[in-house]
């Protein structure tokens, strides 16, 4: 099995990083191909493992030779644009193929794999790795940051395996948890059987161990949880003597957790690929098609004692699935699906799905016509890395490494000469003139427009409408959204006019506004320190436009027409629906009329 699985590996294997980013300069929606990151011709040879630095670079393991035609052995690390990082050296002089990175706190990087020589200038035989300069490390290695090998870590004579490393897994205290396809760990007298663990000098730890004869077959898969128990995936079937078909969790110190078990006959294929959810139950990808007689074609979920999770029911699952699928959770529950296959649940998604919470097909993440050969998820946020040994996806070149958006873009436009701000919950949006930011796919993201003094908000355009403050737009894909300003300056009032008759006095005015709101008017006299109102009038301006405006003095005003002229302070206000109120005031004499 160790050859078949080493070969699936090296031809398909994928690795798979949600990676947070700011898409500032185009719409983005879940699924797309990422055009900021460049990888030029990519790499040379298949993609087998990946991880994200805290400062956005990506350090890539395979068995490729060169990157973008620059010679780089098994090992790169690349920028944040995916241009590749000459300050990173590399452990030059490696023998074969690196199927596992993980990273440490201060740096430092551990890789697992299938070599046995770092830095020779001729790695061809182990006597030849130690005459042209190199150091032999068996199958497990750590680099300083900067890619040097660090001579201190995993010494030949004390530490290291006698077969592949496929999978590594750092735990809090900064041991690792290595599986892979192993009988002995040098330097203990321990048998270690496939699963071991390293202290922080690289030696392997004697108190990890399991009893009896151990696991029955290879390790291709680790998850820690947070009680420091261990879940493990591959192609044994038995542990410590009992049934334990593909899957299982080991106490901290190695030996069988027998409080999870599987129902029945378990599940009836190898599993590659294990997710831990918060809630403790296990998402798996692997070559299984069923879970104790129950249909779950290569993807299941485990609840944390085994048994299989009901609720997470796919209905026809992952179709024309080959060598590899593999899992990874993200922070909203989502489980991005890789692999060599070419639909879910009936609908058509090559090489790379998502998955929704209950089993069914996440819709709003589409990925064209896909990609194939892939495999190995590892997940952060924001975006999706893949690698493996495809030249292309949804029809565009890339080589053995694509970056796929896991968000959706919001891009939003200020129009109009008036001013205001924009800003949103969630977080992101906080506009001048232009503004874009990425949010959660299938999130929901409320705008909310704010005119300056002097403006008045006049309404959205795109995925919003309406002239309501807010608006409420889902990130089901990505959206531009346009919000309109226009200066208080438009806010106009014609001359009053005053038509007199023998019971009353009518004042009639056009009143042009920017946009909805609500029209006041009132007209006063004053004598000494008395002011009178002589009558007011009000009216909803349902948008932007002309409204004609009428303000009847009655029988009071009228009477005191008849013995002298009025002088009337008109004040004419307009308090927008969004924005800040504008008043104007004339005065008019209304000449004595008997």
């Amino acid at each position: 099995m160790r050859s078949t699985m080493q070969q699936m590996l090296s031809s398909v294997a994928l690795a798979v990083c949600l990676l947070a980013f700011l898409a500032a300069s185009a719409l983005a929606s879940p699924g797309e191909l990422d055009p900021t990151f460049t990888t030029g011709a990519g790499f040379n040879g298949s993609v087998t493992a990946i991880a994200v630095q805290p400062d956005g670079k990506i350090v890539v393991g395979g068995g490729f030779t060169a990157y973008a035609s620059t010679p780089t052995a098994y090992i790169a690390r690349l920028n944040a644009d995916g241009t590749l990082d000459r300050s990173f050296v590399g452990a030059t002089g490696l023998d074969s193929v690196i199927y596992a990175v993980a990273l440490q706190p201060d740096g430092k990087i551990i890789i697992g794999g299938a070599f046995t020589c770092i830095g020779a200038t001729d790695p061809s035989t182990p006597l030849q790795c130690l005459l042209t300069g190199g150091s032999t490390r068996n199958h497990i290695a750590r680099l300083n940051s900067d890619g040097t090998l660090d001579t201190g870590y995993a010494l030949p004579a004390v530490s290291g395996f006698d077969g592949i490393v496929w999978t590594l897994a750092l735990q809090a205290d900064g041991k690792v948890i290595v599986g892979g396809a192993f009988a002995h760990g040098f330097g203990t007298p321990v048998a270690v059987h496939s699963i071991a663990r390293l202290d922080t000098d690289g030696r392997v730890d004697p108190t990890f161990v399991q009893t009896g004869a151990g696991l029955d077959g290879s390790v291709f898969t680790t998850a820690i949880q947070p009680d420091g128990k261990v879940l493990i995936g591959g192609d044994f079937t038995h542990l410590e003597g009992s049934s334990m078909p593909y899957v299982a969790r080991l106490n901290s110190n190695g030996a069988m957790d027998t409080t999870f078990a599987p129902t029945g006959t378990g599940l009836n294929g190898l599993v590659q690929s294990l997710a831990l959810q918060p809630d403790g139950n296990v998402v798996a990808g692997g070559f299984f098609t069923s879970y104790n007689a129950v249909s779950r074609s290569h993807l299941a979920r485990l609840t944390s004692t085994g048994g299989l999770d009901t609720t997470f029911a796919p209905t026809t699952g992952l179709a024309g699935a080959g060598f590899s699928t593999y899992v990874a959770l993200q922070p909203n529950g989502k489980i991005v699906v890789a692999g060599d296959f070419t639909g879910y649940n009936g609908t058509a998604r090559a090489g790379l799905a998502q998955v929704l919470s209950d089993g069914s097909l996440d819709s709003t993440f589409a990925v064209g016509t896909g990609l194939h050969d892939a495999g190995v998820v590892t997940v952060a946020a924001g975006s999706v890395l893949v690698g493996g040994n495809f030249t292309t996806y949804n029809g565009a070149t890339r080589g053995k490494l694509a970056r796929i958006y896991d968000t959706a873009s919001l891009a939003l436009s200020k129009l109009g000469t008036g001013t205001g701000t924009v800003t949103s919950a969630a977080a992101g949006i906080a506009c001048g003139t232009t503004c874009s930011a990425v949010f959660d796919q299938a999130s929901s993201v409320t705008l909310t427009a704010t005119a300056a003094a002097g403006s008045t908000f006049t309404g959205w355009g795109g995925a919003c409408s309406g002239t309501s403050a807010t608006c409420v737009v889902t990130m089901s894909a990505a959206v531009a959204v346009t919000a309109t300003f226009a200066p208080d300056s438009a806010f106009t009032v014609t001359k009053v006019k005053a038509k007199t008759s023998v019971g009353r006095i009518v004042l009639t005015s056009t009143i042009t506004v920017p946009g909805a709101g609500a029209i006041a008017q009132t007209a006063t006299t004053k004598k000494g320190k008395k002011l009178t109102t002589r009558c007011s009038t009000k009216k909803v301006a349902s948008k932007a436009g002309t409204y004609k405006l009428t303000c009847t003095i009655g029988k009071r005003g009228r009477a005191a027409l008849r013995k002298a002229s009025l002088a009337l302070t008109i004040r004419t206000a307009f308090t927008p629906t969004n924005g800040s109120l504008a008043a104007e005031t004339q005065a008019l004499k209304v000449k004595r009329f008997r």
